[in-house]
């Protein structure tokens, strides 16, 4: 797994730097992206990745993403309670093992309590979802 900050400060420099990583994750969270819908995936994203799942704000603040090895099979999972900057996908693991990977970001200028609170809904949201299965890790 590896995780940035900021992605948009690489497109700014060399749109192609990150993509010739050395070490190829099986997962890529960025959180604090920076990104906007006007930035499309591929002008980014290395070879051997699925599209990523993005929550995306206005270009220049905020935003997350969790890219996932085309290798596996993933889906975005939709929260209830996901009010905050956050995102959560499923990936499917040996055995029917699942993994719940998400990524989330407080912004400096909002209220850290409210935002801690929508983390810990969507948290919650997901340990219904997973109540009663052993079979199941959180990142």
């Amino acid at each position: 797994m590896a995780n940035f900050h900021e992605c948009r400060s690489y497109l700014q420099y060399d749109r192609h730097s990150w993509k010739k990583l050395y070490v190829k994750p099986d997962a890529i969270i960025i959180s604090g992206t920076k990104l906007g819908p006007d930035i499309a995936s591929s002008q980014f994203m290395p070879c051997g990745y699925a599209k990523p799942y993005r929550k995306d704000r206005k270009a220049g603040a905020g935003g997350v993403l969790v890219a996932i090895r085309d290798c596996y099979t993933s889906v975005e999972v939709e929260l209830p309670h996901n009010q905050g900057e956050t995102i959560w996908c499923e990936v499917n693991m040996k055995q029917g093992r699942k993994l719940y990977m998400g990524a989330s970001y407080r912004t400096p200028s909002g209220n850290p309590v409210e935002q801690l609170d929508h983390l810990e809904k969507s948290l919650q949201d997901l340990k219904e979802i997973t109540r009663d299965r052993r079979d199941v890790t959180v990142v």
